[in-house]
């Protein structure tokens, strides 16, 4: 299928894909009850698509029993910073596409209007969130194989942004952003890509995957200004459930300070979600909260740094901003558990 192939112009993806929904709707008898459920959420995204931001089918698969899609918000041709998101926990296209679609959209507006107050507004920018991959539930969260697998048709889709973006208009900021177990398939995705990307933001990492990652420097992320890598994480304080699905799989916490156990990974740069200012705080886990307290829920301080970071405009982050590095106490734990194994 046209619309599904890495390194085609967006907007003709969009088209085909568009051609496809037409196909859906005349043969809805074939699809399973997960993909019939995502078509329908497509298509209230797509129906209300009012221009601001425009809304594009990235990528539509309705014919397994899993659903695969992608959406993108902005103008994905021409934008000269676009972000990609990867989603985590239950969050297959069927029941995640509209929390995705508001989030990415809040996205994309607090980067429009950071882009406007630093006067960079001609650049543009866009967002595209890939749900094309069969997210855990509460027992496979535990486990790598579903970030494994996504990782990479992600590491493709990311790849062809760079190819379909190099034969038209240049990209010269690719960010990369992701949510919980969606850190780890981001991650591992990004162990697999041919080009790498300008930075990579976690939201309430659910660990990273030790197998497939040592240390930062096995992903293909540029480097900040500091020199190290261009990464960037975060968690709530009141937020328990990734540091615990962090600590039950043994997966790399990329937040040291609230891993409950080893292991962790160390050299993030880490901003905070507890509100500061004008901007509210994130209570819990959740990428949209119905007290507003999500992390991509408007006017949080998780969201604002989530665009300044993703813009390459850390310098605009509301809050501290710290380079993570594992408690001593921690070390000295972890050291008197390998020696006890020995």
């Amino acid at each position: 299928m046209i619309g599904n192939l890495p390194g085609l112009p967006f907007g003709v993806r969009d088209r085909a894909n568009r051609m496809l929904l037409e196909y859906y709707a005349l043969h809805g008898g074939e699809m399973s009850a997960a993909c019939s459920k995502a078509f329908a959420e497509v298509m209230q995204a797509v129906n209300a698509d009012d221009g601001e931001p425009p809304v594009s089918v990235v990528a539509l698969n309705l014919e397994g029993p899993v659903p695969m899609v992608a959406m993108g918000y902005g103008d994905l041709d021409a934008a000269q910073n676009l972000t990609v998101e990867s989603a985590g926990m239950f969050s297959n296209a069927d029941a995640a596409l509209p929390g995705w679609d508001t989030a990415s959209k809040n996205l994309y507006a607090e980067q429009v209007t950071l882009l406007e107050r630093s006067g960079r507004d001609i650049e543009g920018n866009a967002v595209i969130v890939y749900l094309e991959y069969d997210t855990p539930d509460l027992v496979t969260v535990l486990m790598p194989f579903s970030a494994r697998t996504g990782a990479e048709r992600l590491a493709l889709e990311i790849d062809g942004v760079f190819a379909t973006r190099a034969a038209n208009v240049p990209l010269p900021n690719l960010a990369a952003l992701a949510h919980s177990y969606g850190t780890t398939t981001m991650a591992n995705a990004l162990t697999l890509v041919t080009h790498k990307v300008q930075s990579f933001t976690m939201l309430a990492s659910a660990g990273l995957d030790g197998q497939k990652i040592k240390d930062f420097s096995d992903l293909k992320v540029e480097s900040a200004p500091d020199g190290s890598p261009a990464i960037y994480t975060t968690m709530a304080s009141k937020d328990y459930v990734a540091r615990i699905g962090s600590s039950l799989s043994g997966r790399l916490q990329p937040n040291p300070e609230v891993a409950l156990k080893w292991p962790t990974i160390d050299g993030a740069h880490q901003f905070s979600s507890d509100g500061a200012g004008e901007f509210s705080p994130t209570t819990g886990h959740p990428l949209l909260a119905a007290d507003g307290g999500g992390y991509m829920d408007e006017g949080t301080q998780a969201l604002w740094n989530s665009a300044a970071v993703t813009m390459g405009a850390a310098d605009l982050v509301v809050g501290e901003l710290n380079v993570t590095s594992t408690p001593v106490w921690q070390v000295a734990m972890q050291v008197a558990h390998e020696l006890g194994a020995m």
